[in-house]
């Protein structure tokens, strides 16, 4: 550092002149930014990752995925990616990982808090429900429990949704599934008060 200094000392510069420091770098003008630059080569700049129309977008191909029942690997293919340079070139997808760990999450998460709104707003108002169950085996042999109910509204509209899923792991019994259907009809939000009406498909 010291011989340095003295290099700079013996040129006539002053040693923040030779550093660079902030007070000498505001001076440069800024000729252009990256935008600019891509705008340039007829490049649309991308959204930025915390904006708006980017969340939506994001979770807008997640339910494309998962009404579809494809696989998160899909938008990591070269057919998908042209597909969407072509709708929405401003969009930056994401990777299949991300898909899988980040927005898939977060989409279930509004869907559910939309679910128990439904169901806060016009249970209240059903006289009687009617509630059906199924048993399936993953590929992975893992059993599954799965409860859904129907009802019609007061605009007399048939409703129906699928209120839980639950592992049946160690629980084949009649005892223990009983346990799980009561438990999960017990969990659902909204009034529990009416009438009801069980229709098991076990």
């Amino acid at each position: 550092m010291k011989k340095k200094e003295t290099e700079v000392d013996a040129s006539g510069l002053r040693l923040e002149e030779a550093r660079g420091t902030q007070k000498f770098l505001q001076k440069r003008p800024i000729r252009s930014t990256v935008d600019d630059y891509f705008r340039k080569k007829g490049v649309q700049p991308k959204y930025k990752s915390n904006s708006k129309f980017q969340k939506r977008f994001d979770l807008d191909v997640m339910t494309f995925l998962s009404n579809c029942n494809l696989p998160y690997a899909l938008v990591e293919t070269r057919g998908f990616k042209h597909f969407l340079s072509i709708v929405s070139p401003k969009y930056s997808l994401k990777s299949r990982h991300t898909m899988s760990r980040r927005i898939s999450p977060l989409l279930y998460q509004n869907l559910y808090a939309a679910f128990e709104e439904v169901l806060k707003r016009e249970l209240p108002h059903c006289r009687n429900v009617a509630f059906t169950s199924d048993e399936w085996t993953s590929r992975a042999r893992h059993g599954y429990l799965c409860l859904t109910i129907h009802y019609i509204n007061k605009d007399f509209q048939m409703r129906k949704f699928t209120v839980a899923c639950r592992s049946t792991e160690g629980k084949s019994d009649d005892g223990r599934l009983a346990f799980n259907l009561r438990s999960m009809i017990m969990s659902i939000p909204g009034d529990n008060t009416c009438k009801l009406i069980y229709i098991l498909t076990l």
